[in-house]
């Protein structure tokens, strides 16, 4: 298991950074390592940082036993839910309401009139399936 003992902790104004170095030892190695932080780093975050990373030195992964595989703990992905009818009806009238929105931009721009047969069937159907639900 390891350890952090703090060696040292030098701050550079120039560059506003704050490097706190850190000897780990586990009886069986050792090494420094060193934390660079923003001079204006609070210690609690200073002190966090060092601590989940001894944490991950430390850390002991679940071993898979030989032989077969128990796949019975592993939990089984739940099917996604099927849209409703109104979130159905809401998507089919967005759709239709982005159609509407380019072709009210052709008559804008003089490409079409307004008056053709398409554009106004579209812009009826839009009218005609709007609910007030849509504006939330």
């Amino acid at each position: 298991m390891y350890t952090a003992t703090k060696l040292g902790d030098t701050v550079d104004r120039q560059t506003r950074r704050r490097v706190i170095t850190v000897h780990f030892t586990n009886g069986e190695s050792e090494f420094d390592k060193d934390f660079s932080f923003a001079v204006e780093t609070e210690l609690i975050t200073i002190k966090k940082t060092v601590k989940d990373y001894l944490d991950e030195l430390n850390y002991t992964p679940d071993t898979l036993a030989d032989g077969a595989i128990d796949f019975s703990d592993i939990p089984v992905d739940a099917a996604p839910e099927a849209p409703t009818a109104p979130e159905l009806a809401k998507t089919a009238w967005d759709a239709d309401l982005a159609k509407l929105k380019v072709a009210q931009e052709l008559v804008d721009l003089g490409v079409l009139t307004g008056n053709e047969a398409p554009f106004v069937a579209l812009k009826d159907k839009v009218k005609a399936g709007f609910k007030p639900a849509y504006m939330a």
